[in-house]
């Protein structure tokens, strides 16, 4: 059945933390970060200072390492069932590992994949291991038996990529969907439901509808109530199974993986911003700015049973942060609570000038920038000391073309960024 849909766009506020991380390996490589059954942390390493050339595993106290077999190069992405069977994709197939003994290579799951790497790995709450390499291919792993599923033909696509899979609390099984036309670049977005032994549609999304405004997808991640999150450039998406809300992020970040935590906010990790924490209205950043955060290219996230965030950094090992306590950068004025704020421009759309209204709760040095739908900046609209309380600037047009831009407040400890939209 194909739902309904219902976009909500919202802007929030920018806070930062001010935690601390344990960094283990800080100068070695690592792929993918997984949980076992027993709590166990592996992670997959790469090629790095330290020499880690395979899976490490931390039981709590120690790390042990697992060396990869010789026919192991390179590693996208590890698994775990829940028979603690670790599964890794690499560039020769995908390989088993039973916390002793390595398995042998399916090579054959290579011959539909055109000699593309076996990219994502999955495993389902049956034991079963479903294998996609990103593109139109999804391999199905049970019983000892193979289905492949192929989702041009399946949606009579002319191109096709898989962005994502993952199961919701009933062990549904649901992925993320891109097809585009060759001729006309026409691109559609599907939810899809593993029902029978066949893939259905439970979502459709139109280009149109989306508005053009999403280029690139990264993952799929189903929180512990069922509500399909999907992360884009610059966006976070939930599907509450009938309605979208569509979140803005920030004009630098883009959510790459995506968790949720038992109190249901979600957590993702960023290319150029470090990990960041959503509760619905604010974000908290963690990153090399605010804390040791060592970098800020992040390529997995994931919570273990006791709630310690681990993350694997690009070229700086694992992370784990245990305690949080946020700062939210809220002062007291009186009786009356006052915090950092960047309003929407008014009017929005707008010709030939708007006004942006921003309130601070220190005295500080304030910036205001604007800038284009690329990034670059285009204007400076305040660079100066600002008394603590709520302030306006207005921003003429001047010969800039329709279109989006974006504004941007930067203090010592706030930053944030919203849209506007000229219309000449």
């Amino acid at each position: 059945m194909i739902k309904s849909i219902f976009f909500y766009f919202s802007f929030f506020l920018c806070i930062y933390s001010q935690e601390n991380w344990k960094n283990y390996f800080s100068e070695s490589h690592f792929r993918d970060i997984e949980i076992d059954q027993s709590n166990n942390i592996w992670a997959a390493g790469l090629r790095g200072n330290e020499g880690i050339m395979g899976l490490v595993k931390y039981d709590g106290n120690e790390w042990t390492t697992y060396f990869y077999p010789p026919e192991v190069q390179y590693v996208n992405d590890i698994a775990i069932d829940n028979l603690n069977n670790i599964w890794i994709a690499h560039d020769g197939g995908v390989l088993s590992f039973n916390g002793e003994h390595w398995g042998s290579t399916k090579t054959d799951t290579l011959y539909e994949f055109q000699e593309i790497f076996a990219s994502k790995l999955f495993a389902d709450n049956n034991s079963n291991i479903w294998l996609s390499n990103g593109w139109y291919y999804l391999i199905f792993y049970g019983n000892n038996n193979k289905t492949v599923y192929d989702f041009k033909e399946i949606l009579s696509a002319e191109n096709c990529w898989i962005h994502g899979i993952d199961d919701d609390s009933q062990g549904n099984i649901y992925v993320f969907v891109r097809t585009k036309k060759s001729s006309s670049y026409h691109i559609s977005y599907y939810i899809m439901k593993y029902i029978n032994q066949n893939w259905e549609v439970v979502s459709f999304i139109d280009e149109s509808i989306w508005g053009g405004l999403f280029t690139d997808f990264y993952g799929l991640h189903i929180d512990n109530q069922d509500n399909i999150w999907i992360s884009t450039d610059g966006y976070l998406v939930k599907w509450n199974g009938t309605n979208y809300e569509k979140f803005e992020t920030d004009i630098y970040t883009t959510p790459i993986d995506i968790e949720s935590d038992s109190n249901g906010f979600i957590w993702f990790g960023t290319p150029n911003d470090g990990v960041i924490k959503f509760d619905g209205e604010n974000y908290f950043h963690y990153n090399a700015e605010t804390t040791n955060f060592p970098d800020k290219n992040v390529w997995e996230i994931i919570f273990d049973e006791t709630e310690k965030l681990w993350v694997v950094i690009n070229n700086s090992g694992i992370l784990c942060l245990e305690d949080e306590d946020i700062t939210t950068n809220v002062i007291f004025n009186g009786n009356l609570p006052l915090q950092y704020n960047l309003s929407q421009n008014y009017p929005n759309p707008f010709n030939p000038t708007t006004t942006i209204r921003y309130t601070i709760p220190k005295s500080e040095n304030v910036q205001i920038k604007v800038y284009d739908i690329l990034g670059r900046e285009i204007k400076s609209l305040v660079n100066e000391y600002k008394q603590a309380g709520t302030h306006e600037v207005q921003f003429d047009h001047g010969n800039y073309s329709s279109g989006i831009y974006y504004y941007t407040i930067i203090t010592e400890s706030y930053r944030n960024t919203k849209k506007m939209i000229l219309l000449r």
